[in-house]
Protein backbone atom coordinates (compact mmCIF):
# COMPACT_ATOMS: atom_id res chain seq x y z
CA UNK A 1 0.00 0.00 0.00
CA UNK A 2 0.95 3.73 -0.44
CA UNK A 3 0.26 6.76 1.01
CA UNK A 4 -1.26 9.68 -0.57
CA UNK A 5 0.04 13.74 0.37
CA UNK A 6 -2.69 13.91 2.70
CA UNK A 7 -1.70 10.84 4.15
CA UNK A 8 -4.14 8.41 3.28
CA UNK A 9 -3.23 4.76 2.75
CA UNK A 10 -4.58 3.13 -0.62
CA UNK A 11 -3.90 0.15 -1.55
CA UNK A 12 -2.08 -0.97 -4.85
CA UNK A 13 -3.30 -4.48 -7.01
CA UNK A 14 -5.79 -5.77 -8.83
CA UNK A 15 -8.75 -4.96 -6.51
CA UNK A 16 -7.86 -1.38 -5.49
CA UNK A 17 -10.35 0.27 -2.88
CA UNK A 18 -11.43 3.95 -3.20
CA UNK A 19 -10.48 5.65 0.20
CA UNK A 20 -12.42 9.26 0.83
CA UNK A 21 -12.67 11.47 3.24
CA UNK A 22 -15.84 12.74 4.95
CA UNK A 23 -17.43 15.97 3.49
CA UNK A 24 -15.27 15.31 0.65
CA UNK A 25 -16.78 15.07 -3.08
CA UNK A 26 -15.60 11.42 -5.22
CA UNK A 27 -16.17 11.23 -8.43
CA UNK A 28 -16.90 7.58 -10.16
CA UNK A 29 -17.83 6.95 -13.97
CA UNK A 30 -21.16 4.57 -13.90
CA UNK A 31 -21.44 2.76 -17.71
CA UNK A 32 -24.80 1.95 -18.48
CA UNK A 33 -26.02 -0.68 -22.03
CA UNK A 34 -26.85 2.95 -23.93
CA UNK A 35 -26.73 6.86 -23.88
CA UNK A 36 -27.76 8.55 -20.54
CA UNK A 37 -30.73 10.65 -21.41
CA UNK A 38 -31.59 13.58 -18.98
CA UNK A 39 -34.75 14.30 -20.28
CA UNK A 40 -36.17 10.85 -20.09
CA UNK A 41 -33.52 8.85 -17.48
CA UNK A 42 -33.51 9.32 -13.94
CA UNK A 43 -31.01 8.00 -11.83
CA UNK A 44 -30.84 7.25 -8.20
CA UNK A 45 -28.22 6.14 -5.94
CA UNK A 46 -28.12 4.18 -2.96
CA UNK A 47 -25.38 3.65 -0.41
CA UNK A 48 -25.66 1.35 2.47
CA UNK A 49 -23.23 1.19 5.55
CA UNK A 50 -23.54 -2.11 7.58
CA UNK A 51 -25.54 -5.17 7.85
CA UNK A 52 -29.07 -3.81 8.43
CA UNK A 53 -28.96 -0.22 6.95
CA UNK A 54 -31.48 2.08 7.45
CA UNK A 55 -32.51 5.25 6.44
CA UNK A 56 -33.64 6.54 9.65
CA UNK A 57 -30.12 5.81 11.67
CA UNK A 58 -28.19 7.43 8.41
CA UNK A 59 -26.66 4.17 7.67
CA UNK A 60 -28.60 3.61 4.36
CA UNK A 61 -28.93 7.04 1.87
CA UNK A 62 -31.12 7.53 -0.73
CA UNK A 63 -31.00 10.26 -3.62
CA UNK A 64 -31.27 11.35 -6.96
CA UNK A 65 -28.79 13.31 -9.28
CA UNK A 66 -28.91 17.43 -8.66
CA UNK A 67 -27.09 20.03 -10.11
CA UNK A 68 -27.11 21.65 -6.13
CA UNK A 69 -24.11 20.96 -3.49
CA UNK A 70 -25.92 21.25 -0.40
CA UNK A 71 -23.14 22.01 2.36
CA UNK A 72 -23.10 18.87 5.15
CA UNK A 73 -25.87 16.46 2.77
CA UNK A 74 -25.51 13.53 0.17
CA UNK A 75 -26.00 14.63 -3.35
CA UNK A 76 -24.33 14.29 -6.72
CA UNK A 77 -24.21 15.58 -10.00
CA UNK A 78 -23.43 14.96 -13.52
CA UNK A 79 -20.06 16.05 -14.09
CA UNK A 80 -19.18 14.35 -17.77
CA UNK A 81 -21.72 12.52 -19.76
CA UNK A 82 -19.35 10.21 -22.89
CA UNK A 83 -21.14 7.79 -25.08
CA UNK A 84 -22.77 5.36 -23.00
CA UNK A 85 -20.88 6.07 -19.59
CA UNK A 86 -21.53 8.94 -17.29
CA UNK A 87 -18.76 10.94 -14.34
CA UNK A 88 -20.68 11.57 -11.28
CA UNK A 89 -19.47 13.62 -8.09
CA UNK A 90 -20.70 12.08 -5.06
CA UNK A 91 -21.02 14.82 -2.38
CA UNK A 92 -20.90 13.32 1.23
CA UNK A 93 -21.54 14.93 4.71
CA UNK A 94 -18.83 15.39 7.58
CA UNK A 95 -20.37 13.32 10.04
CA UNK A 96 -22.00 10.14 7.99
CA UNK A 97 -20.12 6.66 8.99
CA UNK A 98 -16.78 5.61 8.78
CA UNK A 99 -16.60 2.41 7.36
CA UNK A 100 -17.12 0.19 4.67
CA UNK A 101 -20.22 1.47 2.46
CA UNK A 102 -21.84 -0.51 -0.17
Amino acid sequence: SDLTEEGNEVLNGADPKLVIRRGQPFNIKIPFNRKYDTKQDDLRLVFEFGKEAKETNGSKVEFILSDKDIAGEWGAKIDNASGNSLTVTVFTPPDCYVGKWK
